[in-house]
């Protein structure tokens, strides 16, 4: 494409990482900007991690209960980021997703992580209460874990 000077000039956007960088360095909020991306990233390297687990063929039990309740701690604290973030920049839109955690999303957030504990196991027949069970436990010391982080 050719500029009214006669230049050729690209339909590509600027470089994103310089903009980012430019805007993120001159925000007086950079360092919650900074604890999102921190918060993301370790959420997804513990996600990665129970992916890990849970492709193995026999893993440990002890091993899969404690890369999940990192993983939901993870989850927790990115939530908890993502909803100071999203406040800063867009107060009337945004909205606190965890205070709003009725019984049937913490229900279904137990039977999902507990599927994932089943399928970890071997998906064996027989396990769906013990499974809940540790699916409950972990939860909960995700969340006190994250209230004590909180305070």
């Amino acid at each position: 494409m050719m500029s009214v000077s006669g230049m050729a000039t690209s339909k590509t956007s600027p470089n994103l990482h310089a903009l980012r960088y430019h805007l993120t360095s001159m925000n007086p909020h950079h360092d919650l900007s900074r604890d999102y991306r921190d918060a993301f990233e370790r959420y997804s390297a513990t996600v990665r991690r129970v992916q890990q687990l849970v492709a193995c063929p026999n893993p440990d039990a002890a091993e899969v209960d404690a890369a999940v309740l990192e993983m939901e701690t993870a989850r927790t604290q990115y939530i908890r980021t993502r909803n100071a973030l999203a406040q800063l920049i867009q107060p009337a839109l945004a909205r606190d997703f965890s205070a709003g955690d009725s019984l049937q999303n913490r229900e279904a957030h137990v039977r999902e992580t507990a599927r994932l504990l089943w399928e970890a196991g071997g998906r064996r027949d027989g396990n769906a209460p013990a499974d809940w069970q540790r699916a409950e436990q972990i939860l909960g010391q995700a969340a006190k874990a994250a209230q004590l982080s909180a305070s």
